[in-house]
């Protein structure tokens, strides 16, 4: 699994404000599954974290195996809604 790190700006606009979690699954050049995670504020959308998923299905199950991992590091409190386009 692939994971950038959250900037520190991102950490203080969770804690001012509640976001939404945008996901977005694709295949990059080499057909390698990404799946991307957004935060969605009242103001700006800021990129948290890219996850490949070669070894995953792209279905609901893969994103219910993820969506804990996320909830974790962003913080429960933090989070609206998850969207996604699946």
């Amino acid at each position: 699994m692939i994971s950038m790190n959250i900037s520190w700006e991102s950490r203080l606009i969770r804690k001012l404000y509640r976001c939404y979690i945008m996901v977005d699954m694709w295949s990059n050049k080499r057909n390698i599954p990404i799946m991307n995670f957004l935060t969605y504020f009242s103001r700006c959308t800021i990129f948290f974290k890219s996850v490949d998923t070669s070894d995953l299905q792209k279905d609901k199950k893969t994103l219910f195996k993820i969506f804990p991992e996320v909830v974790k590091e962003m913080g429960l409190e933090n989070i609206i809604k998850f969207i996604s386009d699946n």
